[in-house]
């Protein structure tokens, strides 16, 4: 900069000593170049304030699907706080193709426009590849016509097949030898240490015996039963976990030897759908013994894969016990 404004005066004594054309030329540069030594940009940019959007079911961006199934959606707008600005519009939207959309736009009511929620259960197309893949896009605009976006990627697959597994053996809480956590996609049982440093992301199902509960299968997003609240189960250190798989489940009544061999994983989703509201876990369990109906209960993951266990052995009934399942799980 020094040198610059040695330039400069130069010039000006220049435009002093002589005065020419040129000489005019010569300040016109010196005083442009000047002028870029300095920050003379004073605008900023606004940050938008976007409505908030929540999506939860699903829990996945990216899941499988398979033909005819049937994908529900929760979804919740709300105004910004910075600017409470009145929900407008939601709008759902499915691209099966770059030429082939689907879309529908809900309105808040009168008194939703603060917080909007709605309830969406969306049936994919039968007549679908298999690897075709869906995008569904959720907008959700406000008056101020600021768009807050989810979008949500569905690959379809071939899901008619099953994973069977028998006599999976899960630990209560206080079972210092057998794990009490367990993980569909891959039949593996970890215990407290080992889910927190490496499970958590797969581990969809989780037993303790409890006191009002007794022998209980839940999901790990449960806050009712894990915490350290009275009441709660800390030891499992699920509260402490970073990624809670979200799993429901739906207890059914008892399936005959003939129907739990005949069950396909289109009959599980069918099942799933029409039986009662999703659980965040299946409570009570019984197997054979003292004459009780062995339980079995359907399930969810959050990947979206749908499965179901029988209770064939309980072991002490208290929290050092275990328990026996025979599953079968969507591929």
């Amino acid at each position: 900069m020094k040198r610059l404004r040695y330039l400069i005066a130069a010039a000006i004594a220049g435009i002093i000593a002589i005065s020419t054309p040129a000489t005019f030329v010569i300040v016109g540069s010196m005083s442009f170049i000047y002028s870029n030594c300095k920050n003379t940009d004073t605008s900023v940019v606004p940050t938008a304030k976007i409505p908030v959007l929540s999506i939860n079911p699903p829990q996945s961006a990216a899941f499988d699907v398979s033909k005819g199934e049937v994908v529900n959606f929760h979804i919740v707008a709300s105004s910004n706080a910075s600017t409470n600005k009145d929900i407008k519009s939601l709008n759902f939207s499915v691209k099966y193709s770059s030429t082939d959309i689907w879309d529908t736009t809900w309105y808040p009511g009168a008194n939703e426009k603060k917080s909007f929620t709605k309830d969406y259960a969306y049936t994919i197309r039968t007549n679908v590849k298999d690897n075709d893949v869906i995008t569904i896009t959720v907008t959700a605009t406000d008056e101020n016509n600021q768009v807050a976006k989810k979008t949500f990627v569905l690959t379809v697959k071939d899901l008619s097949g099953l994973n069977h597994y028998e006599a999976v053996i899960l630990g209560a809480q206080s079972n210092p030898d057998v794990g009490s956590f367990y993980a569909t996609s891959t039949n593996m049982i970890y215990k407290v240490a080992e889910a927190k440093a490496s499970g958590q992301s797969t581990i969809d199902l989780v037993y303790f015996y409890g006191t009002s509960n007794t022998a209980t299968i839940a999901s790990p997003d449960n806050d009712d039963v894990f915490g350290t609240e009275a009441g709660k189960i800390s030891s499992l250190q699920v509260h402490t976990w970073t990624t809670r798989n979200a799993t429901r489940f739906k207890p059914i009544a008892q399936l005959t030897l003939n129907e739990w061999d005949a069950l396909t994983a289109q009959g599980l989703i069918q099942k799933y759908q029409v039986s009662g509201n999703e659980l965040k876990m299946a409570n009570n369990l019984t197997d054979l013994a003292g004459g009780y109906i062995p339980s079995h209960v359907l399930f969810k993951t959050a990947k979206n894969k749908y499965g179901i266990f029988k209770v064939m052995e309980i072991t002490s009934y208290d929290a050092s016990g275990t328990i026996k399942l025979n599953l079968k799980i969507q591929k």
